[in-house]
């Protein structure tokens, strides 16, 4: 093909997409095909469509030199965490702690509680509660009292 035949075939191809967006897109494809004709331009319905879905899309040229919106900057967010995606991978079990050795037989510790029940061991046992210093100077303040009864 000839110079000028790229030429006419890119400038047919430019008036055909200015052809078919210049109808709404509620006008059916057949209509427009049909209109294409009358005029003497070959359009096929596959690419009427083709040009609508880009006129919904964005992609083309809807009207003449369309300049985009530009967004505004999103305020800025502290980065995502990285999440690794799947089964964590598996672990070794850690080593078993050494057994110690095996304790030695110890003598029982003595009791300190009588082995009788009721009031004898629970005094006994009140005694260890408050301290054996603490017991003794309660006892003293006791028998003073005591002294002073009779």
């Amino acid at each position: 093909m000839s110079a000028s035949a790229d030429l006419a075939k890119e400038k047919s191809l430019l008036n055909r997409a200015d052809f078919v967006r210049q109808f709404p897109l509620t006008v059916p494809s057949k209509d427009i095909v049909a209109k294409a004709k009358e005029q003497g331009l070959d359009i096929p319905s596959n690419y009427v469509s083709a040009v609508r879905s880009k006129m919904r899309t964005g992609n083309g040229a809807a009207t003449p030199k369309a300049k985009k919106k530009v967004k505004a900057a999103a305020p800025s967010r502290a980065p995502k965490a990285h999440r690794k995606v799947g089964r964590p991978k598996k672990v070794a079990a850690p080593a078993p702690a050494p057994k110690a050795p095996a304790a030695k037989a110890v003598a029982p510790r003595p009791r300190l509680l009588p082995a009788g029940k009721g009031v004898d061991r629970e005094f006994y046992q009140r005694v260890l509660d408050i301290g054996l210093v603490r017991a003794e100077t309660l006892l003293e303040n006791v028998k003073a009292r005591a002294a002073t009864l009779r």
